[in-house]
């Protein structure tokens, strides 16, 4: 049996994508990959786009041979001299090399208001689940590797 996570049920909150200041985005996304359990390595970077605001691209190791790639983009901004950032387009994509898909997350469709949730069945790689999100429905990446490693509990 497959144990899927569906992120429809979370009432209305606070954006957790909204701006933040860089600084402080990175000090948390640092502190949490590497904290995570789940996590046993990274190659992410971050690079800048001049006008198309900020990139992080790249892998993560995780444990039982899953990998997880990232792609995102985010809005920039100062406020004074404060740089801020803000998520705009996400792709999670997680696999088991030679082998399928475990789970997607993106909003990379035409609508960028539309976040989608699938999962694949970790054996199989038959998709088993997918909905549709609402921007504060849609999963920070520690979340992600979260849900990840209880998908991938019985491997």
């Amino acid at each position: 049996m497959v144990l899927y996570i569906s992120r429809r049920q979370i009432a209305p909150r606070e954006d957790p994508h909204d701006w933040n200041s860089w600084a402080h985005y990175l000090t948390i996304h640092e502190s949490r990959l590497r904290s995570h359990p789940f996590v046993e390595g990274d190659n992410l970077t971050f690079r800048s786009q001049d006008e198309e605001g900020l990139r992080l691209l790249g892998t993560v190791q995780c444990q039982k041979n899953v990998l997880l790639a990232v792609r995102k983009w985010y809005d920039t901004r100062y406020s004074g001299t404060l740089l801020r950032v803000r998520g705009r387009v996400y792709v999670y994509v997680a696999w088991l090399p030679g082998e399928h898909l475990l789970l997607k997350y993106h909003n990379l469709h035409r609508d960028r208001d539309e976040y989608h949730h699938r999962v694949y069945d970790p054996l199989t790689g038959e998709e088993v689940f997918h909905e549709i999100l609402e921007r504060y429905q849609f999963p920070v990446m520690t979340e992600v590797l979260d849900e990840l490693q209880v998908l991938t509990r019985d491997l």
